[in-house]
């Protein structure tokens, strides 16, 4: 088992510019921990408005660290199935679910684009047949034009005199 830490969207950066919020899970101490930071004091030291989960076993269920952070960040939908699969992972991780993080802006991106190119108004739901666009265009500029197959050829396949020659050879 591995520890791991989530830094989640804070509520609220207007008054407090520094704020960070982050949850996770502790190895060694075996508990879930909550910390929210507002900035440093004139000592350089970290002011911690939330600081949960520092004893052994304090905190083993992810809901006492989201209720702690709730007042001061967003809580994705996701945030305790993450946690809950943080806990069994074998691999130290860091998450980050700001929406100005890079990677967190590439995934929606990502995603906004797939939804775009293959949901129901995407390109795949718009297809036509060649001959139904010519025609539709036509219609636009006011012409007439016959989209039919010309299918005379199957029916009459052409003469042995009638075969193309391309000049080369006999």
């Amino acid at each position: 088992m591995a520890s791991s830490r989530i830094r989640l969207q804070p509520l609220s950066t207007f008054w407090h510019l520094e704020q960070e919020v982050y949850v996770g899970w502790d190895e060694p101490l075996q508990t879930y921990f909550a910390q929210v930071f507002n900035g440093t004091d004139e000592h350089g030291e970290d002011r911690l408005t939330v600081d949960v989960g520092n004893a052994i076993g304090e905190v083993t269920n992810p809901g006492g660290v989201i209720a702690a952070v709730r007042p001061y960040a967003q809580i994705p939908d996701e945030l305790g199935e993450l946690l809950n699969v943080s806990r069994v992972s074998t691999t130290q991780t860091y998450t980050d679910l700001r929406p100005d993080a890079r990677i967190y802006q590439r995934e929606r991106s990502l995603e906004s684009e797939l939804n775009r190119l293959y949901g129901p108004e995407g390109r795949g739901a718009g297809l036509t047949h060649a001959a139904d666009q010519t025609q539709e265009n036509a219609e636009l500029l006011g012409n007439d034009v016959d989209t039919t197959a010309d299918e005379t050829w199957f029916e009459d396949p052409p003469a042995d005199d009638q075969v193309f020659h391309s000049g080369l050879g006999t």
